[in-house]
């Protein structure tokens, strides 16, 4: 725990600023070859697109791109909450019980 806190206490705005720029660029990086993917495989990528955002109307052309990205972050999103609860649910079962966790199987 004491570690954790001192890693935190380490996470400056800096750093911030550098895992975000990194993330947008995965993101982005991602979506340009999950694009890729399905203009290779033929896909209708503007049926794609309203499919997955219907009431957007694009600028450009290109801006497609953006509801893919969005849709991944969304993903991602997803994923990392599922491993912050399983976070929670194992540092749960290995602390002492108290009685009141609702992930502690013995509660």
């Amino acid at each position: 725990m004491e570690q954790e806190n001192k890693r935190i206490k380490a996470f400056t705005h800096s750093s911030f600023n550098d895992i975000f720029k990194s993330a947008k660029k995965a993101i982005h990086d991602f979506a340009k070859l999950l694009i890729a993917l399905m203009k290779v495989s033929d896909w209708d990528i503007d049926q794609t697109a309203n499919a997955i955002e219907n009431s957007i109307v694009y600028a450009k052309r290109s801006h497609r791109k953006y509801t893919f990205e969005a849709y991944v972050a969304r993903r991602i999103m997803g994923i990392a909450r599922f491993f912050l609860s399983l976070r929670r649910h194992v540092t749960a079962a290995t602390t002492a019980c108290d009685g009141h966790d609702k992930y502690c199987e013995h509660c």
